[in-house]
């Protein structure tokens, strides 16, 4: 049996399939979170961050126009809520937001939080019990989960709260601090803007399990192919992994 027409059709089936969503879907409307650096957000009327740039490539790779708004984070929820947008981002993945909501099947980050150190000042680090005796900066209301708040209230770990990410960095330069916790992507940002890139580093493992923010599409939202839409994102943010576009997205942002 010759598997070559088989091969072809299927092909070229998909093909009009693309085709076909992308003439009936012209512009599809996004909301996300603004000032939420270093992922979204916006500079001289210009739209910026890792998730912005992730979306416009998936986008671009569709063949369809994406229109994004910045919004506070309950107005996001509410304008993908009620299709007033089709879709919005970057949401974690809940029991109470599937109701209203498809989640595509590719987080657009994940968000993972690191034990950062002075370079040369590396320890081994695998588990909390790892920071015993050492002096930890976070920011303050900052929740490092039970194991970690444990240890601290027991006096096992101390911490020191700032108000923000850049003062811990500061004390961590000054060797007030052993090490910090932090947003991983959030810190690398911040380093680089104070010129700390490569001073400080993370390490290796995260202190908690990373959870996947999502762009998610409301169910409301009146589009037309909204199975093949998703699909079609799926595919094509799968492939924006697997060939290092969503890493070198990263890269521009972080070093």
């Amino acid at each position: 049996m010759n598997k070559k027409p088989i091969i072809a059709s299927a092909f070229l089936l998909s093909v009009i399939i693309a085709a076909d969503f992308a003439v009936a879907q012209k512009t599809l409307s996004f909301v996300t979170l603004d000032n939420f650096s270093p992922f979204a957000w916006k500079e001289d009327e210009q739209s910026k961050g890792i998730d912005v740039d992730v979306v416009n490539e998936m986008c671009q790779r569709l063949s369809v126009k994406c229109d994004i708004t910045f919004r506070p984070w309950k107005r996001v929820l509410a304008e993908t809520r009620w299709g007033e947008k089709d879709g919005g981002f970057s949401a974690f993945k809940t029991q109470e937001r599937e109701v209203f909501a498809y989640f595509l099947d590719y987080p657009l980050h994940y968000s993972t939080y690191k034990i950062f150190v002075k370079k040369g000042k590396e320890f081994p680090f695998e588990k909390v019990e790892d920071l015993y005796g050492k002096i930890i900066g976070k920011n303050r209301g900052f929740n490092t989960g039970e194991e970690f708040d444990k240890a601290t209230e027991e006096g096992r770990i101390r911490v020191e709260e700032a108000t923000d990410a850049k003062a811990n960095i500061r004390k961590l330069m000054a060797e007030r601090i052993e090490a910090l916790v932090g947003n991983y992507h959030e810190t690398l940002l911040m380093l680089k803007q104070l010129g700390f890139s490569g001073q400080v580093i993370p390490l290796p493992l995260p202190i908690r399990k990373p959870r996947g923010a999502y762009l998610i599409i409301s169910k409301s939202a009146k589009i037309s192919n909204k199975a093949e839409l998703i699909n079609e994102m799926n595919n094509t943010l799968k492939n924006m992994y697997e060939d290092g576009t969503v890493e070198r997205i990263n890269s521009r942002y972080l070093q």
